[in-house]
């Protein structure tokens, strides 16, 4: 199963994430950018960070799932990863941004669970984004702009969360991980091995 969490800027992707990606048989898929590192992340864990000849070199290598240019820099999602962590079994965690959750629900239409993170109002949004002071003011105002497309594209979600408290995330996204595993297309198999047993 692929878990996808996307949403606006300062929905709260990160630290909702960060508390998923402890959960035993999870695989994070760190995502690959062109952009600086910024002075509290760490390689390997919050990115991997990568020069842009280096990037569209993968690209043109066929590595990336999904990738796109977003406020300047690239960002991507490498295949391998994923593809490995699936067949052992894990349940691959992603945060990325609305349209690159959409190509991975193309790729891997039975797999992906999308989920959509939300603020109760446009004004939380902002605010937040403000606070955290991360993005120069042109950036900042790409993003704001860039909203309402984010809000279309999270009609497209299967589920869509409110992020007022985070533990309330949490225990609708340990629901939601429960429920999918239990959906007919993931348990096929062991109605066809009754079956089989049955005809024997």
């Amino acid at each position: 199963m692929i878990i996808v969490i996307s949403g606006p800027s300062g929905a709260g992707k990160t630290t909702i994430t960060r508390r998923l990606r402890k959960l035993d048989n999870v695989f994070y898929s760190v995502s690959v950018t062109t952009r600086p590192k910024r002075e509290n992340e760490v390689e390997g864990f919050d990115y991997r960070f990568v020069d842009v000849e280096t990037f569209k070199k993968w690209v043109d290598e066929g590595r990336f799932l999904e990738y796109a240019p977003v406020y300047g820099n690239y960002y991507g999602t490498l295949k391998k990863p994923v593809e490995q962590a699936l067949q052992k079994g894990k349940i691959v965690l992603m945060d990325i941004d609305t349209k690159g959750s959409l190509r991975v629900k193309q790729i891997f239409k039975d797999e992906a669970v999308l989920l959509f993170l939300i603020t109760d109002s446009v004004e939380t949004l902002k605010e937040r984004l403000i606070g955290r002071g991360t993005d120069p003011p042109e950036v900042r105002e790409r993003r704001l702009n860039n909203l309402k497309d984010e809000l279309e594209d999270g009609k497209k979600f299967d589920y869509i969360i409110k992020n007022i408290s985070i533990d309330d995330v949490i225990n609708a996204i340990h629901s939601i991980i429960r429920a999918e595993e239990l959906k007919s297309i993931r348990n096929q198999d062991i109605i066809n091995k009754l079956l089989s047993d049955l005809g024997s």
